[in-house]
């Protein structure tokens, strides 16, 4: 009897005993102001950093695109790989005052202590070029956007919580006119935005009027055995403003833009239309990305064959 009092108080010691653990084990948790994934300061350590340093100061709020495809098409571990990449990339572009913090999944946020919205746009434009380099992720090149809102804080409305909101109320925005671009909380585009939309928008316009704008030019592939010309290999060039431009200058906004399909068509078309009319007998090749290789396209080759 006595022994088995003896077990029930001790299993109630080792319960209580549980019971503290997690009670500790939450407050932990609740307390905790670093992101485990990215190392970077989450929510609740932006609202401690920033509150007493609001005033004069500006907020970006970053989201990155195409971030659930890749979970999808990879797994969670590629996108947590991915998020990592990007916090060591941001890391890296910002002033020691400055704060970078992960505020929730895909989503991060900086706080810039005395700077007006205007100059922290430029900063979230820096930002999005950064992440749009080149990323390895288990091997794969992969390539990436974002999209940004940017707000100001207003001393009307003390506090970080109004100017989160502000900040993601113009990221609704950005997401809105496409990927790549940042808003401003007033409405305006920051500058290489502007920039960006304006190209979209002309390149847009250059296919409605029937994609003339677009040249081929014709780069011979020899045979190294005895120089001979054995096919050509179709380049795309832009005519505009009396300037014959390099796809350096076009080809992301046009892709952002979603018109690679035009671009492809257009290049199909035209490379062996003007090959034949020259009445050169030479393969032509012309870089399609994967997802475009479809029955359309078989058929739109097969008519210009004609």
């Amino acid at each position: 009897m006595v022994s088995l009092l003896l077990a029930i108080a001790l299993g109630t010691l080792r319960m209580v005993q549980a019971l503290r653990d997690v009670e500790s084990l939450g407050r932990e948790l609740s307390n905790a102001q670093i992101d485990p994934l990215t190392g970077l300061p989450n929510m609740r350590a932006l609202r401690a950093i920033s509150e007493s340093r609001i005033d004069g100061a500006s907020l970006i709020v970053l989201n990155i695109s195409s971030f659930a495809e890749l979970n999808i098409s990879m797994g969670h571990e590629a996108g947590d790989r991915l998020l990592q990449l990007v916090a060591e990339r941001l890391s890296t572009r910002l002033r020691d005052r400055d704060r970078l913090a992960r505020i929730a999944g895909d989503t991060f946020a900086v706080f810039l202590p005395h700077t007006e919205p205007g100059s922290a746009a430029i900063v979230a434009e820096g930002l999005i070029t950064l992440i749009e380099q080149p990323l390895t992720i288990n091997g794969a090149i992969l390539h990436f956007t974002a999209c940004a809102g940017v707000a100001g804080s207003d001393p009307e409305e003390p506090g970080l919580q109004p100017l989160l909101s502000n900040a993601e109320d113009a990221l609704l925005q950005a997401r809105g006119d496409g990927p790549g671009l940042v808003r401003e909380h007033d409405g305006g585009h920051g500058r290489a935005s502007a920039q960006r939309l304006l190209l979209r928008s002309q390149l847009r316009e250059d296919f409605d009027k029937g994609g003339h704008a677009f040249v081929v030019y014709y780069q011979p592939i020899v045979r190294i055995a005895d120089n001979s010309v054995m096919a050509v290999e179709a380049l795309v060039r832009r005519r505009h403003d009396g300037i014959v431009e390099s796809p350096g200058t076009f080809l992301r906004e046009l892709v952002q833009a979603g018109l690679v399909g035009e671009l492809t068509s257009h290049m199909l078309v035209t490379g062996l239309t003007e090959l034949r009319r020259a009445r050169l007998d030479f393969p032509v090749a012309v870089n399609v990305v994967p997802e475009l290789v479809n029955q359309q396209l078989v058929d739109q080759v097969a008519a210009a064959l004609r």
